[in-house]
């Protein structure tokens, strides 16, 4: 793109109806929730108001920065699900000019970027406008999370259940034609899911921002890329931005379009090129592809780094009088596409990395490696898991600290006051220990009490005694008898002799000893499997199916209706019986699944598909949308790979239809699941 060349402009977009934010007064519970997210999006997307103060509420600010609210996540998937209809009202049968054009495909890709900070999850469906065979067209999405972080080796060790990190793949559930589509999250707020691995890999000396996250991802992006029926479209804003750059220069023959908003550009490395980095040899073989960096206003962030020449760098200038209103903050989070007299203006590639060279030595190369490694690497890897462990196990501390004043102030101990210090010093450190396993092992108890009696997830030590029940027999006496022990203990200790102080905290150790080692056994046993990568990826508590779900939005209950030739279906079955759970192809009997394929039933179906003729006909079949999506999946899966029952192709389809089976359950119902009884609120979308 030359320097000056209008790249976009000229048309209006609004996210919703009406720009003013709506009253927050006498709102309670849900109402409040979905006012609070659409007020959140029209700040983004429709520009700065004075009244925004009205968002910095209790609520909100609790769930920015301390604890995620799953209601008002929920509330902002419904938020933008209300946004994206609205602007395919707006363009549905508008004549465009192609700078037009090229705005609302650019707005509507901007808007998608910002969708995972609302916890999007496997089990609601979003509808996103898409311009296919040349008009303007709905698409239902199927949301697939693709994890980012290490799921086995040391830094897997070091990371929790708050720390993983996830893209976004959209699959088309209802139109052939239609791309899919690959979202990266940028740098979250401080209690979104992932904050402190993105800070890590944002900050990471001498790379691309991003490049930690691309590294341990890039298995599961390629895997999800190759299952695509089209190549895909890629976006991301941010951090999302830099890791879509990423995926160009390494997987840029999968893509058809890469939109990145204000990312910070790649690092060149000052001794060798980047193994991921394959640009030339893609430009090669996918000249269609086209990679668009946004720079908005005076954005901080996309001031570093480097771009590829054959890019096209677009910098995105609001009016002179929205530029009142703006700071180089809001440049990097709003979204100015969507305005009529937003300029899109081409950037010279050569001239704007010559221009940051400095700049990217001193900021982007030195001084944010000195920082990192100096500063950043022992924080993440040193007191940060500290801190975390002690504020996780306050009642662990408080229980240690009560077992260490009891040690010392039993009668048998008074006599210790009169023996040298040496021997005082051992009785306390003795103590200490006694009251280290003790207070472990009782928060321990406690807390397999409380989460059985709240019928929460199950712990760590939940899963140890799961563990212990699979042990031979002298294992579980030798466990059951310390446990006896240990509390026979309490009735021991009145008859320690008084000559002998430190008999009391030994037999404690020596005791509570017992079962504690065999607990720490099965932890290490734990970590040594995480380490060699032997234990299954577990499934996000973010993602979990039994989280309260958009009832419109749920792709369980969701019906619709499909257009498959029988063939399809014959290779679908195919694939679950035989390639899965080596059944015989046809059942032996049975009339099921009449109302799902237009009155066949299976038996019917499998038998009609074994006839080439009449596996051709198309019938209409009707199931739910998750239904529909995985049949689509499987059937895709095992033509890729010939319906040979290779590890590789039972692996993939495995986990298609497991992914189906976890989120077919009854989620827990939320508090107001009346989502269509929005009070007033109903003309503010």
């Amino acid at each position: 793109m030359q320097d000056g060349e209008l790249y976009a402009g000229g048309l209006g977009l609004h996210f919703y109806e009406r720009a003013e934010l709506e009253p927050l007064d006498g709102l309670e519970g849900w109402p409040a929730s979905l006012a609070i997210a659409r007020n959140a999006l029209r700040i983004l997307t429709m520009g700065w108001q004075d009244e925004v103060k009205s968002l910095f509420s209790r609520k909100v600010i609790k769930a920015v920065f301390w604890s995620r609210d799953r209601e008002l996540m929920r509330a902002m998937r419904v938020a933008f699900q209300q946004g994206f209809d609205h602007v395919f009202h707006q363009l549905q049968g508008k004549p465009l000019e192609p700078l037009q054009q090229r705005q609302a495909e650019l707005y509507i890709s901007q808007c998608l970027s910002l969708l995972p900070f609302s916890d999007i999850t496997p089990y609601e469906c979003f509808t996103i406008p898409q311009y296919i065979n040349k008009r303007w067209q709905r698409v239902h999405y199927k949301v697939v999370p693709i994890e980012l972080t290490p799921v086995s080796g040391f830094k897997k060790l070091f990371l929790s259940e708050e720390d993983r990190v996830f893209a976004y793949g959209l699959e088309p559930i209802n139109h052939p034609d239609a791309s899919p589509q690959l979202v990266f999250m940028g740098t979250t707020y401080p209690a979104g899911q992932g904050f402190v691995s993105q800070v890590n890999t944002d900050l990471e000396g001498f790379e691309t921002a991003g490049k930690k996250l691309y590294r341990n991802g890039r298995d599961n992006i390629v895997r999800w890329l190759n299952r695509q029926g089209r190549k895909t479209c890629v976006c991301g804003t941010s951090l999302g931005g830099a890791l879509s750059l990423l995926l160009a220069i390494d997987q840029g023959d999968k893509l058809c379009r890469v939109d990145a908003f204000n990312p910070p550009g790649l690092y060149k490395s000052w001794l060798k090129k980047s193994r991921y980095d394959h640009w030339e040899d893609i430009r090669k073989h996918n000249k269609n592809l086209k990679v668009r960096v946004y720079k908005q206003g005076n954005d901080p962030i996309s001031k570093f780094g480097e771009w590829k020449e054959d890019w096209d760098i677009v910098h995105v200038i609001p009016s002179e009088a929205r530029k009142k209103q703006l700071n180089p903050l809001t440049d990097h989070a709003m979204i100015y596409s969507g305005y009529e007299d937003t300029q899109f203006v081409g950037v010279d590639t050569k001239v704007d990395n010559e221009e940051r060279r400095k700049r990217n030595f001193w900021f982007y190369g030195l001084l944010r490696g000195v920082f990192y490694y100096s500063v950043l690497v022992p924080f993440r890897y040193g007191a940060l898991p500290a801190l975390r462990y002690l504020w996780a196990h306050k009642r662990q501390v408080s229980l240690v600290l009560g077992f260490f004043v009891l040690f010392l102030l039993f009668p048998a101990l008074i006599p210790a006051l009169a023996i040298p210090g040496p021997a005082l010093l051992g009785l306390l450190a003795c103590a200490l220990c006694s009251a280290l396993i003790w207070g472990y092992f009782s928060d321990l108890m406690l807390t397999l009490l409380y989460d059985d009696f709240t019928h929460r997830k199950r712990g760590e030590f939940d899963s140890f005694l799961n563990w212990v029940s699979e042990r031979p027999v002298w294992v579980k006496a030798l466990l059951g008898t310390g446990m006896v022990l240990i509390t026979a203990t309490m009735l021991v200790v009145p008859f320690i002799p008084v000559c002998a102080p430190l008999v009391t905290p030994v037999f404690f150790l020596a005791l509570a000893a017992v079962p504690l080692l065999a607990f720490l056994t099965h932890c290490v046993i734990k970590s040594i499997q995480t380490l060699a990568g032997l234990n299954k990826p577990t499934r996000a508590d973010c993602h979990d199916p039994l989280l309260p779900r958009n009832p419109e939005k749920d792709i369980y209950r969701k019906e619709m209706s499909a257009r498959m030739s029988i063939q399809d279906l014959g290779d679908y079955h195919f694939a679950t019986r035989r390639l899965l759970n080596d059944k015989p192809y046809l059942p032996l009997s049975g009339d099921e699944c009449r109302d799902r394929y237009a009155g066949l039933s299976k038996r019917d179906v499998l038998e009609k598909s074994q006839n080439a003729e009449e596996a051709t006909q198309v019938i209409q079949v009707k199931a739910s949308e998750a239904k529909i999506h995985e049949m689509q999946q499987i059937v895709s899966i095992a033509r890729r790979f010939g319906f040979q029952k290779s590890p590789a192709c039972v692996q993939e389809l495995k986990a298609v239809h497991d992914d189906y089976q976890q989120g077919n359950v009854r989620p827990r119902d939320a508090a107001d699941d009346d989502l269509n009884d929005e009070n007033r609120m109903g003309c503010w979308v």
